[in-house]
Protein backbone atom coordinates (compact mmCIF):
# COMPACT_ATOMS: atom_id res chain seq x y z
CA UNK A 1 0.00 0.00 0.00
CA UNK A 2 2.77 2.66 0.83
CA UNK A 3 4.64 1.62 -2.25
CA UNK A 4 1.66 2.30 -4.34
CA UNK A 5 1.56 5.81 -2.47
CA UNK A 6 4.60 6.44 -3.61
CA UNK A 7 4.10 5.60 -6.79
CA UNK A 8 0.63 7.22 -7.50
CA UNK A 9 -0.27 4.12 -8.62
CA UNK A 10 -4.68 3.15 -9.20
CA UNK A 11 -5.09 1.61 -5.56
CA UNK A 12 -8.37 -0.80 -5.23
CA UNK A 13 -11.62 0.27 -4.43
CA UNK A 14 -11.45 -0.50 -0.79
CA UNK A 15 -7.98 1.75 -0.61
CA UNK A 16 -9.93 4.73 -2.62
CA UNK A 17 -12.56 4.52 0.40
CA UNK A 18 -9.71 4.89 2.86
CA UNK A 19 -8.41 8.22 0.83
CA UNK A 20 -11.54 9.08 1.06
CA UNK A 21 -12.01 8.77 5.10
CA UNK A 22 -8.51 10.20 5.31
CA UNK A 23 -9.68 13.35 3.82
CA UNK A 24 -12.49 14.00 5.69
CA UNK A 25 -10.30 13.36 8.67
CA UNK A 26 -7.52 15.93 7.71
CA UNK A 27 -10.05 18.35 6.83
CA UNK A 28 -9.30 17.76 3.20
CA UNK A 29 -11.84 16.58 0.41
CA UNK A 30 -9.44 15.68 -2.10
CA UNK A 31 -5.91 15.31 -0.70
CA UNK A 32 -3.09 15.58 -3.36
CA UNK A 33 -1.00 12.98 -4.66
CA UNK A 34 1.82 14.52 -2.66
CA UNK A 35 0.07 14.03 0.96
CA UNK A 36 -0.03 10.40 0.70
CA UNK A 37 3.48 10.15 -0.55
CA UNK A 38 4.48 11.95 2.57
CA UNK A 39 2.26 9.77 4.69
CA UNK A 40 3.94 6.80 2.77
CA UNK A 41 7.26 8.02 4.01
CA UNK A 42 6.27 8.33 7.38
CA UNK A 43 4.75 4.77 7.45
CA UNK A 44 8.27 3.82 6.14
CA UNK A 45 9.98 5.32 8.79
CA UNK A 46 8.00 3.71 11.31
CA UNK A 47 8.41 0.35 9.54
CA UNK A 48 11.69 0.54 9.67
CA UNK A 49 13.37 -2.89 8.51
CA UNK A 50 10.30 -4.28 8.87
CA UNK A 51 9.80 -2.60 5.55
CA UNK A 52 12.33 -4.67 3.50
CA UNK A 53 10.19 -6.82 1.54
CA UNK A 54 9.09 -3.68 -0.43
CA UNK A 55 12.71 -3.26 -1.49
CA UNK A 56 11.90 -4.57 -4.74
CA UNK A 57 9.00 -2.91 -5.26
CA UNK A 58 10.76 0.21 -4.65
CA UNK A 59 13.31 -0.29 -7.10
CA UNK A 60 10.71 -1.19 -9.91
CA UNK A 61 9.08 2.44 -9.04
CA UNK A 62 12.39 3.62 -9.42
CA UNK A 63 13.59 2.25 -12.57
CA UNK A 64 9.44 3.27 -14.10
CA UNK A 65 10.58 6.86 -12.76
CA UNK A 66 7.50 6.75 -10.50
CA UNK A 67 7.93 8.80 -7.29
CA UNK A 68 11.64 8.56 -7.83
CA UNK A 69 12.91 11.20 -4.90
CA UNK A 70 10.68 8.96 -2.12
CA UNK A 71 11.27 5.81 -3.50
CA UNK A 72 14.63 6.88 -2.92
CA UNK A 73 14.31 8.26 0.86
CA UNK A 74 11.87 4.99 1.71
CA UNK A 75 14.78 3.04 1.03
CA UNK A 76 16.74 4.81 2.88
CA UNK A 77 14.56 4.79 5.95
CA UNK A 78 14.45 1.02 6.08
CA UNK A 79 18.12 1.16 6.70
CA UNK A 80 20.76 -1.56 6.82
CA UNK A 81 18.49 -4.18 4.84
CA UNK A 82 19.14 -2.07 1.73
CA UNK A 83 22.80 -2.48 1.99
CA UNK A 84 22.91 -4.73 -0.86
CA UNK A 85 20.39 -3.01 -2.44
CA UNK A 86 22.74 0.20 -2.75
CA UNK A 87 26.00 -1.83 -3.20
CA UNK A 88 24.20 -3.18 -6.51
CA UNK A 89 22.73 -0.01 -7.44
CA UNK A 90 26.34 2.17 -6.96
CA UNK A 91 28.18 -0.52 -8.91
CA UNK A 92 25.78 -0.78 -12.12
CA UNK A 93 27.32 0.26 -15.57
CA UNK A 94 23.60 0.89 -17.56
CA UNK A 95 21.90 3.50 -15.99
CA UNK A 96 24.31 6.89 -14.65
CA UNK A 97 20.95 7.76 -12.74
CA UNK A 98 20.49 4.40 -10.50
CA UNK A 99 24.55 4.47 -9.94
CA UNK A 100 24.06 8.11 -8.19
CA UNK A 101 21.08 6.87 -6.00
CA UNK A 102 23.28 3.80 -5.21
CA UNK A 103 26.12 6.12 -3.93
CA UNK A 104 23.77 8.24 -2.16
CA UNK A 105 22.09 5.08 0.00
CA UNK A 106 25.36 3.95 0.77
CA UNK A 107 26.12 7.23 2.48
CA UNK A 108 22.67 6.71 4.24
CA UNK A 109 22.88 2.92 5.81
CA UNK A 110 25.15 2.56 9.35
CA UNK A 111 26.81 -0.13 7.92
CA UNK A 112 30.43 -1.43 6.16
CA UNK A 113 32.01 1.88 6.72
CA UNK A 114 35.55 1.00 4.66
CA UNK A 115 33.55 -1.02 1.43
CA UNK A 116 31.05 1.89 1.43
CA UNK A 117 33.84 4.28 1.16
CA UNK A 118 35.90 2.22 -0.97
CA UNK A 119 33.06 2.24 -3.29
CA UNK A 120 32.51 5.88 -2.98
CA UNK A 121 36.00 7.07 -3.79
CA UNK A 122 36.15 4.83 -6.93
CA UNK A 123 32.55 6.91 -7.89
CA UNK A 124 34.32 10.22 -7.38
CA UNK A 125 36.39 9.72 -10.82
CA UNK A 126 33.03 8.53 -12.44
CA UNK A 127 32.59 10.54 -15.89
CA UNK A 128 29.40 11.50 -14.77
CA UNK A 129 29.16 14.48 -13.16
CA UNK A 130 25.85 13.96 -11.12
CA UNK A 131 27.60 10.62 -9.86
CA UNK A 132 30.78 12.52 -8.69
CA UNK A 133 28.98 15.16 -6.94
CA UNK A 134 26.64 12.39 -4.96
CA UNK A 135 29.60 10.27 -4.20
CA UNK A 136 31.55 13.35 -2.77
CA UNK A 137 28.85 14.17 -0.79
CA UNK A 138 28.47 10.64 0.68
CA UNK A 139 32.09 10.57 1.31
CA UNK A 140 31.46 12.97 4.11
CA UNK A 141 29.94 10.68 6.31
CA UNK A 142 33.25 8.53 6.50
CA UNK A 143 36.00 10.78 7.34
CA UNK A 144 39.38 9.52 7.26
CA UNK A 145 43.14 11.00 6.08
CA UNK A 146 42.69 9.74 2.71
CA UNK A 147 39.27 11.89 2.79
CA UNK A 148 40.15 14.62 4.49
CA UNK A 149 43.54 15.92 2.89
CA UNK A 150 41.55 15.03 -0.75
CA UNK A 151 38.58 17.61 0.59
CA UNK A 152 41.52 20.08 1.83
CA UNK A 153 42.84 20.15 -1.35
CA UNK A 154 38.91 21.02 -2.95
CA UNK A 155 38.44 23.50 -0.24
CA UNK A 156 42.05 25.43 -0.93
CA UNK A 157 41.84 24.73 -4.64
CA UNK A 158 40.08 28.04 -5.65
CA UNK A 159 37.61 26.21 -7.93
CA UNK A 160 34.34 27.65 -6.97
CA UNK A 161 32.60 24.62 -7.69
CA UNK A 162 34.80 22.61 -5.32
CA UNK A 163 35.42 25.21 -2.25
CA UNK A 164 32.10 24.01 -1.23
CA UNK A 165 32.33 20.29 -1.60
CA UNK A 166 35.40 20.20 0.21
CA UNK A 167 34.03 22.44 3.45
CA UNK A 168 30.87 20.09 3.21
CA UNK A 169 33.31 16.52 3.13
CA UNK A 170 35.35 18.17 6.23
CA UNK A 171 32.08 18.68 8.08
CA UNK A 172 31.98 15.76 10.21
CA UNK A 173 35.62 14.98 10.59
CA UNK A 174 37.79 15.19 13.95
CA UNK A 175 40.49 17.21 15.31
CA UNK A 176 42.41 17.43 11.81
CA UNK A 177 39.07 18.37 9.73
CA UNK A 178 38.31 20.96 12.23
CA UNK A 179 42.08 22.55 12.44
CA UNK A 180 41.78 22.70 8.43
CA UNK A 181 38.43 24.29 8.27
CA UNK A 182 40.17 26.89 10.96
CA UNK A 183 43.22 27.79 8.89
CA UNK A 184 41.14 27.89 5.80
CA UNK A 185 39.00 30.68 7.18
CA UNK A 186 41.99 32.39 8.73
CA UNK A 187 44.84 32.03 5.73
CA UNK A 188 41.93 33.75 3.20
CA UNK A 189 40.14 37.10 2.48
CA UNK A 190 38.20 35.05 -0.37
CA UNK A 191 34.43 35.25 1.23
CA UNK A 192 33.45 32.18 -0.88
CA UNK A 193 35.73 30.25 1.48
CA UNK A 194 34.56 31.93 4.68
CA UNK A 195 31.06 31.51 3.70
CA UNK A 196 31.57 27.78 3.12
CA UNK A 197 33.94 27.18 6.41
CA UNK A 198 30.55 28.78 8.22
CA UNK A 199 28.21 26.87 6.57
CA UNK A 200 30.65 24.27 7.15
CA UNK A 201 30.64 24.81 11.39
CA UNK A 202 26.80 25.38 10.66
CA UNK A 203 26.08 21.87 9.60
CA UNK A 204 28.01 20.51 11.92
CA UNK A 205 26.33 21.89 14.94
CA UNK A 206 22.96 21.04 12.85
CA UNK A 207 23.95 16.83 13.04
CA UNK A 208 23.84 17.17 16.88
CA UNK A 209 20.59 18.76 17.50
CA UNK A 210 19.10 16.31 14.19
CA UNK A 211 20.52 13.09 16.21
CA UNK A 212 18.88 14.32 19.25
CA UNK A 213 15.02 14.95 18.02
CA UNK A 214 15.05 12.98 14.24
CA UNK A 215 13.73 9.37 14.41
CA UNK A 216 15.39 8.53 11.58
CA UNK A 217 19.35 8.72 10.86
CA UNK A 218 18.61 8.81 7.19
CA UNK A 219 16.49 11.55 8.08
CA UNK A 220 19.52 13.85 9.67
CA UNK A 221 21.72 12.78 5.97
CA UNK A 222 19.46 13.27 3.55
CA UNK A 223 17.83 17.09 5.22
CA UNK A 224 21.96 17.99 6.12
CA UNK A 225 22.64 17.88 2.57
CA UNK A 226 19.41 19.85 1.52
CA UNK A 227 20.50 22.49 4.42
CA UNK A 228 24.32 22.87 3.09
CA UNK A 229 23.50 23.08 -0.07
CA UNK A 230 21.16 26.32 -0.12
CA UNK A 231 22.62 28.59 -1.65
CA UNK A 232 20.78 31.40 0.45
CA UNK A 233 20.97 29.70 3.78
CA UNK A 234 20.78 31.56 7.00
CA UNK A 235 24.39 31.44 8.17
CA UNK A 236 25.62 32.28 3.87
CA UNK A 237 23.22 35.52 4.25
CA UNK A 238 24.53 36.55 7.96
CA UNK A 239 28.23 35.96 6.64
CA UNK A 240 27.91 38.37 2.98
CA UNK A 241 26.44 41.02 4.85
CA UNK A 242 26.83 41.46 8.68
CA UNK A 243 29.51 43.30 9.80
CA UNK A 244 29.62 41.18 13.14
CA UNK A 245 30.74 38.11 11.26
CA UNK A 246 34.22 38.96 12.64
CA UNK A 247 33.51 38.96 16.13
CA UNK A 248 30.92 35.86 15.42
CA UNK A 249 34.15 34.07 13.41
CA UNK A 250 36.76 34.47 17.20
CA UNK A 251 33.39 32.81 18.61
CA UNK A 252 33.46 29.86 16.29
CA UNK A 253 36.56 29.69 16.47
CA UNK A 254 37.30 29.51 19.90
CA UNK A 255 34.66 26.98 20.41
CA UNK A 256 35.58 24.54 17.67
CA UNK A 257 39.39 24.44 18.95
CA UNK A 258 38.56 23.76 22.30
CA UNK A 259 36.51 20.84 21.17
Amino acid sequence: MLVNWIAAKEPPAWLQNLKRKVGTWTGSLQPMEYEFRVWALKGFEILGTNAAPAMPQLIEALEKGLGEDEAVHALGLIGEPMWETAYELANGKRDARLVGVGAFLLGGVGIKAEARREILFRLTADREPVVREIALMALAEFPNDETERMFRQMLLSGDKKKIGMGAYGLHMGGKSAVRILVDAYDSTTNNLVRREVLAAFSTRDDVRNMRRHAASPFWSYQQKIEFFRNPISEIRSFAERDQDVGRVWSAVRERVLAG
